[in-house]
């Protein structure tokens, strides 16, 4: 059995989070996640490798009335990828 030549190295892929402000992505405010390929090998995510197409948001609910910044018994609605969870406070 003979092996073969190695390969050229593969890229590595990066992902981005970072604060996003209340508006039209998410009313109350979150996170953006951004993924892309390392394309440059430089370690960091730069703005030509970000994939806008897979960029998704992970939003912030109202508050709930259980929270400490709320009134009493109540949900958290968190956005994940589309889809609404609630959140219950104890």
């Amino acid at each position: 059995m003979h092996e073969g030549v190695n390969g050229t190295s593969g890229l590595n892929a990066l992902i981005n989070t970072t604060t996003e402000p209340a508006g039209a992505n998410c009313a109350n405010g979150g996170t953006k996640i951004e993924t892309g390929l390392d394309a440059n090998a430089n370690g960091v995510l730069d703005a030509g490798e970000i994939n806008t197409l897979q960029t998704k948001y992970v939003c912030d609910g109202t508050l709930g009335v259980n929270s400490p910044q709320g009134p009493a018994n109540g949900t958290q609605a968190v956005l994940i990828n589309g889809t609404l969870t609630n959140q219950f406070d104890a």
